[in-house]
């Protein structure tokens, strides 16, 4: 007897985020997706979206169709000389869909990691600052970044690292805190500035690169480290304040 999937009517971001959703309902591998059954559970969610009267918006009927379109390229049999042909060239017809969708879930870790940190800082109740007649605004001195310019490289990083991402891959649970990652950089930083990308171990662990970016952040806001960029097309450097050190950053 046949599983009848079972879908709640939520509200998606995207034709992505329902592909996602039904991938782990199902417990798809995200890496080898059965194109076939994706397909109907696709077209079977919006049928039930069109039984409602519900508006399809067309994002969703153009993702319909790359993926019929894939499913047709699969089931068409190959001619004699291109099986010949075929070496490592050879395209998977599902890969274009696997890396966006890998892509938008590591978008959605990102948002999802930012979203906890802002209900743990939501907890936090700080004492108003006292008013110092002697206090001036500061503008930032010439080469200095702002965190908005630190995200943009992060998102290029992330995307890098995705497009570098194994077909096969070992899982390990071995994950770093933030905390760590912030006494790591500061040790790290304390014989000489480095580049951010540096601070990076593995560059292909999108996890890491999210832990890195945020560490660096926290130091940012604790004024223990600054991020300088020589001009637009410079690596960033990160360096320690004066008067920072090993010890009295912890």
């Amino acid at each position: 007897m046949t599983e009848q999937l079972t879908l709640v009517l939520t509200d998606f971001e995207g034709p992505l985020d329902l592909l996602l959703h039904l991938i782990k309902q199902t417990k798809i591998d995200i890496y080898d997706i059965p194109i076939a059954e994706i397909t109907a559970q696709y077209l079977d969610y919006l049928h039930q979206m069109q039984v409602l009267k519900l508006d399809v918006a067309g994002d969703y009927l153009v993702m319909a169709a790359t993926l019929m379109k894939i499913k047709s390229k699969l089931l068409l049999p190959k001619a004699p000389e291109l099986i010949e042909e075929e070496t490592e060239e050879y395209v998977d017809p599902r890969q274009e869909l696997v890396d966006q969708l890998l892509a938008y879930q590591a978008f959605q870790n990102v948002a999802t990691v930012l979203q906890e940190r802002e209900l743990e800082r939501q907890q936090l109740f700080a004492k108003p600052a006292s008013s110092n007649p002697a206090e001036k605004v500061v503008p930032l001195a010439r080469g200095v970044i702002k965190p908005r310019d630190l995200a943009a490289a992060v998102s290029k990083m992330l995307v890098e690292a995705q497009a570098k991402q194994p077909v096969f891959k070992t899982v390990q649970n071995d994950e770093i805190s933030i905390t760590d990652k912030m006494s790591w950089i500061v040790r790290h930083l304390a014989a000489q500035p480095v580049a951010f990308e540096a601070l990076v171990v593995v560059k292909t662990d999108r996890d890491e690169i999210v832990t890195t970016f945020l560490a660096v952040l926290e130091l940012m806001k604790d004024r223990k480290i600054i991020c300088e960029q020589a001009d637009y097309d410079a690596p960033i450097m990160v360096r320690l304040k004066e008067g920072i050190s090993v010890e009295s950053s912890r």
